[in-house]
């Protein structure tokens, strides 16, 4: 309790009187004040007297709040005598702000009752301010905080509330300028901590929160804070076919507040620009699709795109090779290949094990003695039977196809069975036969001349029988006869018939040689 007036000596006397003015504060709300109010007065001496009767009663008075506020302190039928104290106490309730922190201009009188004189009286007197306390500043600990956070929601926590303060207050919640909640707390509440659920939020977004707590219609703290949701949340994995990519998102947020788009985009890794595959709504945590119509053995960039209609809340990439697999890729398989003698000209006669639209199909060659491969001709469709060119002739090769379809399957070449063939040229003989010269005919000569002559008949649509000859065995006039005259039939020799006893010369002899490589 303020002392504000110690014995404050009346204006008038007969007899004086001495007054002791003690205020303090009752309770205090956000509006008013309520102030305990103590008058002590005493006579000036002990001989001093003061009777009864009209006016001769004292009142006092406190002006405080823009009012005087009166008070019996000697009522008229109460006689003081000597200089006891009697003290009188009240209360007085003023308008104060929630911000007011005391009351100024105060002022303390005693008057007579009506018809009074002026004895013990005291004119008025400022006695100073009364400290009342500002409410708002109690709230100058109160903090506001956000925790809890996720995509959609939060929760508020609005906490250092002044504890039974004596009046009621509330808690008006805002998220920006929108009021999403109101807690009521009682004048004796105890608690000095309260939460607010802040809900409907949206990803990677910024929210200004609001809690101000009133008293009434008077706000006597307002807090913010800002409230940032985390980004969409999501996770990528890829596993691979031969042909399509199955991709996985998961550990997204559940049961977001809008509807969640996910875009699948996927280009080669060699390419510049992503395609967008597919698009898909998850409200879930987790969405699956399959990239399909891909080629084998391809590396694939995958990316993600996780939306609120346009707003893109994430994105995910990774990378990825089809798997490889040679089945898709056609097959083929040579069956018979035969020479048009004279010519280096094969006719390949293959087949495939599946026929695949942009398959390429090349046609090698080896001859012996090579480590390399020659490309005979390049396909780009099946076709059989094909005719192919040897590049060399009188020596023994080997025929593959290969095949390749890059639509289906990147760096897969698959090969045919290999088939060897003896590429004849025009037929030549191990050792010349010139005019004059002596010569010799090896069997394995005679026998290729044979070769020759049948294959050529066969293609004249002629079938002749002319014997092997094995090493040792005679030319006789009998073989030379039967040699030329099958030779005859495709290309005339210009030699007549030998008889027994005839000398067979080398002229005879390459006069064979001639006919058969003559044959048009």
């Amino acid at each position: 309790m303020a002392r504000l007036l110690s014995s404050k000596k009346s204006t008038y006397g007969s007899p004086y009187a001495y007054y002791t003015l003690d205020v303090s504060v009752a309770s205090r709300t956000p509006t008013a004040v309520k102030l305990s109010v103590t008058v002590t007065a005493r006579l000036q001496y002990s001989q001093s007297w003061l009777g009864t009767g009209r006016g001769y009663g004292l009142v006092a008075g406190v002006y405080v709040g823009g009012a005087w506020h009166t008070f019996t302190i000697k009522s008229e039928s109460v006689t003081w005598r000597g200089t006891a104290n009697h003290s009188v106490s009240t209360t007085i309730t003023v308008s104060a702000a929630a911000a007011t922190a005391s009351l100024t201009g105060v002022y303390f009188r005693v008057l007579r009752t009506t018809g009074g004189g002026t004895s013990a009286r005291l004119d008025q007197v400022k006695v100073g301010n009364i400290g009342i306390g500002s409410v708002t500043a109690t709230y100058s600990n109160v903090k506001l905080a956000a925790g809890s956070i996720d995509q959609t929601k939060a929760t508020l926590t609005l906490s250092g509330i002044p504890k039974s303060v004596g009046y009621a207050r509330t808690i008006r919640w805002y998220n920006g300028s929108t009021q999403i909640g109101t807690t009521s707390i009682s004048a004796s509440s105890a608690a000095t901590s309260f939460t607010c659920a802040l809900s409907g939020l949206l990803p990677n977004t910024d929210y200004t929160a609001k809690a101000v707590v009133y008293s009434g219609s008077t706000a006597l703290c307002a807090k913010t804070v800002v409230v940032s949701t985390p980004q969409e949340t999501g996770t990528l994995s890829l596993s691979a076919a031969a042909t399509y990519l199955t991709v996985s998102v998961g550990d997204m947020f559940n049961l977001p507040n809008y509807t969640r788009t996910i875009e699948f985009y996927i280009k080669k890794s060699a390419d510049a620009d992503y395609a967008l595959f597919t698009t898909k709504t998850a409200q879930g945590t987790s969405i699956s699709a399959s990239l399909t119509g891909l080629i084998s053995n391809v590396k694939y960039d995958v990316m993600i795109r996780i939306k609120n209609g346009s707003t893109i809340l994430k994105t995910l990439s990774a990378t990825m090779a089809t798997t490889k697999d040679t089945s898709l890729v056609p097959t083929a398989r040579i069956e018979n290949i035969t020479q048009r003698l004279g010519t280096r000209n094969c006719t390949v006669t293959w087949i495939v094990d599946k026929e695949i639209a942009g398959t390429t199909y090349t046609m090698q060659a080896k001859k012996a003695g090579d480590s390399d491969w020659t490309t005979l001709a390049t396909l780009t469709s099946f076709a059989s039977p094909y005719v192919v060119t040897a590049k060399a002739g009188n020596i023994d090769t080997t025929f593959r196809i290969s095949s390749e379809n890059a639509a289906v399957a990147a760096s897969v070449t698959n090969h045919s069975n290999e088939y060897a063939l003896y590429v004849r040229d025009n037929f030549v003989w191990d050792s010349p036969k010139t005019a004059g010269q002596p010569m010799v005919i090896t069997a394995n000569e005679w026998n290729r001349l044979r070769e020759y002559v049948i294959s050529r008949n066969r293609e004249a649509g002629n079938v002749v029988d002319i014997p092997m000859v094995k090493q040792g065995d005679a030319i006789t006039a009998g073989i030379y006869n039967t040699m030329k005259n099958a030779i005859n039939q495709v290309s005339a020799v210009g030699v007549s018939n030998k008889t027994r006893g005839d000398v067979i010369t080398a002229a005879d002899v390459d006069a064979l040689r001639v006919a058969i490589n003559n044959v048009a």
